[in-house]
């Protein structure tokens, strides 16, 4: 029996990481190799397990990533070991982000004693806290291959190594399955038809979740400051966290009837193949799946992150436009509907250049050389190493001093420890969980005169993460952070309370998971330490707990520490009830109740 690879895809969400792994593991199964995909439980993943079956590819439903929970994440590891064990896996590849994850999906490969690659889809920060980055170390130290999907990935990777040597650090450039030309056109065709479009409309798309960072309100915004006499239309193709603050602004801008929303689609490829030209207006980021999917299918592109080995060279593969400058997008998109022969010219040379160098097949026998390689033991094979770009990229590092140290004061000893903690328990115990069962939504509390209510405004960026940072219970905060985060912030539900205009309250929406559904969680309330007793913590909770009640019906959680007494009094007072679903958390639900009562004795709530 030949053994199989076995895949691993830690989802955190549905994006391009997910689709590339499943081309990966699609196409590797249809060239006759042995293959085991793992995605995670849950409806949300349903669609990947759909997309793998529909393949025929044998796949199993484990819970990888941290999402659940650190028990649920143990579980996980513990089946996947089984797995392994059962399966005699030759190999297993690991796709995960470039700070985040893979620890325990590792710990189960160490323990059956099974060679691990692993592909970064995100570079690694060092913004990060370090004890998050000392978490990554075992991975780092015990991975046989690190892969990076494009060059400026692979600089990131080699200008932040933490753990990883050069010699193990590999550059696979993602690819995704070509298209027919016949397929394409007929998909045009039919998509058009059921939208509307006329073949004089010159349609103007993107698909990508609707997160802040993809930057989707530039696009808007560009497309406004077009000529009205032009037969210019906005697909937009995807859902997310942003879909209502991006409706609110196409009513803002008066152009809805111009503007079409799909929804997610299992396969946003048809709906790619109606548009004329597609953008990508976020700042940062690399390899797009999306991107190349466009060009794949004949449609003009437009990308404002870039650099080399980018799919999209300016002017000749597509077009290229200054992140954040809506001005300058315009002028792209302008110059594009109005040329029908720049747009004729740019969809045929992307096609070609993504058909010869970013295709599904040269990423699968890619990835099956430096599998053979992991099996034997041998070394990474001299063409796919990342040496040229690590020996560049690590002298600048080296020149910069980018070297993971432990912050000054902090001896070895609380250096090794932090890591271990986080690793194994997340920095800290496990956070208490409550849930919002009012009959009624929560009564907003009387506000002082000089403090206001607002949402989050773009621009609150730098501000926000002062107040944050001067709550001082909410760890360290910086801009890569706040982006992580903001990935699953609802932009309607953040709120702020200001004293003129200073940020001095806020509190938050997130579209995440709990206990295995679809839900709302209150989270980040920070208050000022300077202005206490004046309620500002529980208005700005009344306000997003309002929000939440206005979105789509679904549970509406938070989660709290145990030494937070105030704000725990104020959450129940609300309307939230404690989750108790286990003996220790029961125990430690009667210390709140405890040390609350006497709290209560002693000091005002505020």
């Amino acid at each position: 029996m030949i053994r199989p690879i076995v895949v691993v895809i830690e989802a955190v969400a549905v994006g391009g990481m997910e689709s590339i792994a499943m081309t990966a593991a699609i196409e590797l199964h249809a060239q006759g190799h042995p293959l085991v995909a793992v995605v995670p439980p849950g409806p949300t993943y349903d669609v990947m397990a759909d997309r793998l079956a529909a393949a025929s590819v044998e796949h199993r439903r484990i819970q990888a990533s941290a999402t659940m929970g650190r028990i649920a994440q143990a579980r996980g590891a513990w089946e996947l070991f089984q797995l392994l064990r059962r399966e005699r896996a030759r190999v297993v590849h690991l796709h995960c982000g470039g700070t985040y994850g893979g620890g325990f999906a590792n710990l189960a490969c160490i323990a059956a004693c099974v060679p691990v690659v692993v592909t970064e889809h995100t570079p690694p920060s060092p913004a990060h806290r370090l004890s998050i980055r000392v978490a990554r170390v075992p991975l780092e130290r015990t991975a046989w291959a690190f892969v990076s999907v494009s060059e400026p990935n692979a600089r990131l990777r080699a200008l932040h190594p933490g753990a990883v040597r050069p010699a193990r650090m590999a550059y696979v450039i993602n690819g995704i399955p070509s298209v027919p030309p016949e397929v394409a056109a007929a998909w045009r065709r039919a998509e058009r038809r059921a939208l509307g479009y006329a073949e004089t409309h010159v349609v103007i798309g993107s698909a990508a979740q609707f997160l802040g960072h993809k930057r989707l309100d530039d696009l808007l915004r560009a497309s406004a400051l077009l000529d009205d006499a032009l037969p210019w239309r906005v697909l937009l193709v995807g859902d997310g966290p942003d879909r209502e603050l991006l409706e609110s602004l196409v009513d803002e801008l008066g152009i809805r009837e111009r503007v079409t929303f799909t929804g997610f689609l299992a396969d946003a490829k048809p709906a790619i193949a109606a548009m004329d030209v597609f953008v990508l207006p976020q700042a940062e980021g690399s390899m797009s799946t999306s991107v190349l999917e466009a060009m794949d299918l004949s449609v003009a592109s437009v990308i404002s992150h870039g650099g080399p080995g980018e799919a999209v060279i300016d002017g000749e593969t597509g077009r290229w436009a200054p992140p954040g400058d809506v001005a300058g997008l315009t002028d792209v998109l302008d110059s594009l509907v109005r040329d029908p022969q720049q747009r004729q010219r740019l969809s045929e040379k992307g096609r070609s250049h993504v058909r010869e160098y970013f295709s599904a097949a040269r990423m699968g026998a890619d990835y099956l050389e430096l599998y053979e390689a992991a099996a034997s033991g041998a070394a990474i094979p001299e063409r796919l190493r990342a040496k040229s770009v690590v020996a560049e990229s690590s002298a600048v590092g080296q020149s910069r001093g980018m070297r993971l140290r432990p912050r000054v004061g902090m001896s070895w000893r609380e250096w090794f420890t932090s890591g271990i903690r986080w690793w194994l328990l997340g920095g800290r115990r496990p956070q208490l969980h409550m849930v919002y069962r009012a009959a009624e939504p929560p009564a907003m509390p009387g506000l002082p005169p000089n403090i206001t209510l607002r949402t989050f405004e773009p621009g609150d960026e730098d501000a926000w993460i002062d107040l944050l940072n001067r709550n001082g219970e909410l760890g360290q905060w910086d801009r890569a952070r706040l982006d992580d985060e903001n990935r699953t912030m609802v932009p309607s539900g953040v709120f702020f309370a200001c004293d003129g205009e200073r940020l001095v309250a806020t509190s938050g929406v997130q579209d995440r998971p709990h206990r295995g559904e679809p839900a709302w969680e209150i989270g980040w309330v920070a208050r000022d330490p300077e202005y206490a007793r004046m309620w500002l913590g529980e208005a700005v909770t009344v306000a997003s707990v309002r929000a939440a009640l206005a979105l789509e019906p679904r549970e509406i959680f938070l989660k709290t520490d145990d030494h937070r007494l105030a704000a725990i009094k104020v959450y129940r007072k609300l309307g939230f009830l404690r989750v108790a679903n286990s003996r220790g958390y029961r125990k430690r639900w009667r210390a709140v109740a405890q040390a609350t009562e006497a709290a209560s004795q002693h000091s005002p709530v505020e």
